[in-house]
């Protein structure tokens, strides 16, 4: 084993023997430290035995360590083997918990960028997943709700108004990362929008309530959502209690309504009008609804009408729905077979002679006995 005092120099003026692979200078200042020398490079290294096994150990190249920095590493190590201690798995750790300390910074870099996302991305997945089962009114609902606005503005707009449209009413929530909407924030904002519109804050306070519901419930999200943020306790403090409207047709006014109505030159808007009052659907239902022929033959056995009104894909069931079928027609002078749902003569001329002489086109209002039934129309898609 060569040993010599290590000097910088010496270190310096140290080369390769030929025929060699390596070759080792040790010090006496430090009995267990060495320099290794290969092939284009010189480092520190550490030898000692351990259990009666070699234990070496590099400790680094001479361009970055000091002589004296390697000394006293190299004792450093002498006092672990004397300890009992493996240098190279104490090593091994100190990677392993600095390589920990880094993943563990970088998970809570991505961590705390989640927790800044806007809620509107848990918004958009929340709608993904639940729209299957929603009806297309609803998901039109949480779209207006939360819109982002800005877009220019055609029509419905008032003097003084923007000529761009609103952000929706949940916009600003949603802005917000999902930890933020606490039950503080939610009645702030709930104070403020009952204040201006309190029925679609009622809707959109409901659309938000089930939303962070779903939240809560999911793994990535749990430890963010407040689930109490929308109480009812807090909807009733802050919303103004329902009020029944009064503002209906009464039944002495219905002769003067149909009379209006029946003025009205367009024969559209006309139909449009008496048959939304006779079925009692929602103004875009009624929209929704036309009139087709039929391509049934009609016969004796297999009775048919000359048209079919169509609601949404779906058809009014002209047995179960033969009454409103006969106001319709003679609502909206529609030239239908009305004997053929199953009325008699009778049953027809009574229900024209009520229309024209009282304007009452509502069976519970007539004098005369007819098959009551529903006024709304069916949902299922059925024809007859």
């Amino acid at each position: 084993m060569n040993r010599e005092r290590l000097t910088p120099d010496r270190i310096r003026r140290l080369t390769l023997p030929a025929g060699v692979a390596q070759s080792f200078l040790w010090d006496t200042d430090a009995p267990r430290l060495a320099v290794r020398v290969t092939a284009g490079a010189k480092a520190f290294i550490f030898e000692a035995k351990l259990n009666r096994q070699t234990v070496r150990v590099t400790i680094g190249d001479v361009r970055a360590w000091t002589l004296a920095a390697a000394r006293d590493e190299a004792r450093r190590l002498q006092t672990m083997i004397d300890q009992g201690i493996d240098p190279r798995q104490e090593k091994a750790d100190r990677i392993a918990a600095a390589e920990a300390k880094r993943a563990e910074a970088e998970a809570k870099r991505i961590e705390a960028e989640r927790i800044a996302t806007p809620a509107l991305e848990a918004w958009q997945k929340y709608i993904e997943a639940r729209a299957p089962k929603w009806s297309q009114s609803h998901l039109a609902d949480h779209a207006t709700v939360s819109k982002e606005g800005g877009e220019h503005r055609t029509q419905g707009r008032r003097p003084g108004e923007s000529d761009k449209t609103l952000p929706g009413i949940l916009r600003p929530l949603l802005a917000l990362p999902l930890e933020q909407i606490d039950a503080d924030r939610v009645r702030v904002w709930l104070q403020d929008e009952s204040a201006k519109r309190p029925t679609h804050t009622r809707l959109a306070f409901g659309l938000l309530r089930a939303f962070l519901n779903w939240c809560a419930d999911r793994p990535e999200y749990r430890n963010q959502a407040h689930a109490d943020a929308c109480i009812t306790r807090m909807a009733r403090d802050e919303l103004p209690k329902k009020i029944a409207k009064d503002d209906c047709l009464q039944r002495e006014q219905l002769p003067a309504w149909f009379a209006s109505v029946r003025q009205i030159q367009n024969p559209v808007i006309a139909a449009y009008l008496q048959t939304a009052l006779l079925i009692g659907a929602r103004r875009e239902e009624v929209a929704g609804l036309q009139w087709e022929p039929s391509k049934r033959p009609q016969s004796r056995e297999n009775p048919a009408f000359s048209f079919r009104i169509v609601k949404f894909g779906g058809f009014l069931n002209l047995k179960s729905d033969r009454l409103l079928v006969l106001q319709l027609t003679a609502a909206t002078g529609a030239q239908a077979s009305v004997a053929a749902a199953g009325f008699s003569e009778e049953e027809c001329r009574a229900e024209r002679a009520c229309i024209a002489t009282s304007g009452c086109m509502s069976h519970a209002a007539c004098s005369h006995v007819m098959p009551k039934r529903s006024a709304n129309i069916p949902a299922t898609e059925s024809t007859s």
